[in-house]
């Protein structure tokens, strides 16, 4: 066993733009006495107490992450829920100590395969000891991913992130009630402590009717959770991820182009408005995989096992589809894995919803940048800055932008840098997100100097 010590503490990342579509894969190697799989990741957690209740805060970033703290070898770290991982990880290097607290290396490297079917090979270490709430949580696994493997470490940077734990952490026998709305996940191992709560709650439907239990069900899956959805009668069971920080709802593209194609659903899908039809990449853990075809949909109602919703903006995957975290901005869930059970709590009482939930367009993060007398603009290495004639800043660096947004279509790029709005100057993500957005003059610049002045309106910055 080795440990491993952190050298720089600016590892403050994890994506969920990143989705992992994990498989269970076995080896043996140093602590492991008996052979390893993600299937038996959750397992070996060691929780410190029973018949215990925790009820911990949580926040959701502007970047869409599911956030709670945690100690950590006595420091408060944050971290992040992603039920669509079957285990958790975090961004770093293990040869250079950069990494965000001591690990223990366990010899054992295996292969993930992330949204995109790209396969790498990514070592498993056993993390320290993770309070949250009242309660320790031992000898968790993580996989460590390569900060160079994609720029999403940098988003996540910004935002103080510092670990992700996967579903396994549920899975060692948890129920969870996550209520964006109220802030809260409520954390206990005792099997019936929802029971009463889901008994007693009532929802009001579209004719006015009142029925009596929280629409709960058996969710398909186990290293991940899969959840029914149907579009006009068409089924498919996509991952409920919390990790998909910017997808209310998507499909898988063969889902579509199946439903498409039957004369069953003829009827319904002509109901479907096809925004465009287009080549498009998802990001994975590894970075943007190859360029499949994608459609843009507008569907009148998508029933998610009872829960509906109308008016869906969505799209189509190369995976089999998600079911992510905007869709906790409807209603509360609890999940029991002791019974493979999801319950749906809608907030308000109801069962019907207009989706009408907007994300940001555009995610930035903080860079120190050096300019030099012809407007070139660099990123700060130690080289550089021994440079005279080069002044150093920090500015907001454009990681991504949806392309199909209006900044996009008015010449923002990944890479372009942020430099002021309605005439401030921008340094910091905080001031960014102290910004009322709307009709803005915003000011943008290539890394090659040039300056892009836009008037953004508020369909330019936000996506359904």
């Amino acid at each position: 066993m080795t440990s491993v010590h952190h050298m720089n503490f600016f590892m403050r990342t994890i994506s969920s733009m990143v989705l992992f579509s994990l498989f269970a894969f076995s080896s043996s190697a140093g602590i492991f006495k008996s052979r390893f799989s993600i299937n038996r990741s959750a397992s070996m957690i060691e929780v410190s107490r029973t018949n215990f209740v925790d009820t911990v805060a949580i926040d959701v970033t502007p970047g869409g992450y599911l956030i709670f703290e945690a100690e950590v070898e006595g420091r408060i770290l944050r971290l992040a829920l992603d039920t669509g991982s079957a285990i958790g990880f975090f961004y770093g290097e293990l040869d250079t100590g950069d990494i965000p607290f001591d690990v223990t290396t366990t010899g054992v490297n295996l292969p993930v395969n992330d949204i995109n079917r790209v396969e790498m090979q990514l070592p498993v270490v056993i993390a320290p000891p993770i309070t949250i709430g009242g309660t320790t949580y031992g000898n968790y696994p993580m996989f460590v991913a390569p900060k160079s493997s994609f720029q999403a470490s940098a988003v996540l940077e910004s935002y103080g992130v510092d670990a992700m734990v996967g579903f396994n952490f549920i899975r060692r026998g948890l129920n969870v009630k996550i209520d964006v709305e109220q802030g809260i996940m409520v954390i206990t191992d005792i099997r019936d402590f929802f029971a009463t709560e889901k008994a007693s709650f009532r929802m009001l439907s579209e004719d006015g009717g009142v029925s009596r239990g929280a629409i709960s069900f058996r969710y398909d899956g186990y290293l991940t959770p899969s959840i029914p959805v149907s579009i006009g009668g068409f089924k498919f069971k996509p991952t409920f991820d919390t990790g998909a920080s910017r997808t209310l709802l998507s499909m898988g593209e063969k889902y579509y182009r199946r439903m498409a194609s039957s004369p069953v659903y003829r009827d319904y899908v002509a109901g479907i408005t096809v925004a465009g039809e287009r080549p498009s990449s998802g990001i994975g853990i590894y970075g943007p995989g190859e360029f499949s075809q994608t459609h843009s949909l507008k569907v009148p109602t998508v029933n998610v096992s009872g829960l509906k919703l109308k008016n869906v903006s969505m799209q189509t995957v190369p995976s089999d589809g998600t079911i992510g975290l905007p869709f906790l901005d409807y209603t509360a869930v609890i999940i029991e894995p002791y019974n493979y059970h999801i319950t749906f709590e809608p907030y308000g009482g109801f069962d019907t919803f207009v989706a009408e939930r907007r994300i940001l367009s555009i995610r930035l993060s903080e860079s120190e940048v050096l300019v030099n007398s012809n407007g070139k603009i660099y990123l700060a290495t130690e080289g550089m800055r021994a440079d005279p004639y080069l002044d150093e800043d920090v500015r907001l660096r454009v990681i991504s932008v949806l392309k199909d947004s209006g900044l996009y279509e008015k010449g923002v790029r990944s890479g372009d840098f942020l430099l002021s709005v309605d005439g401030v100057q921008i340094h910091s993500v905080e001031d960014f997100e102290a910004l009322k957005l709307g009709n803005n003059f915003m000011v943008f610049q290539s890394p090659e100097g040039k300056t892009k002045s836009i008037r953004a309106t508020r369909e330019d910055l936000y996506s359904e």
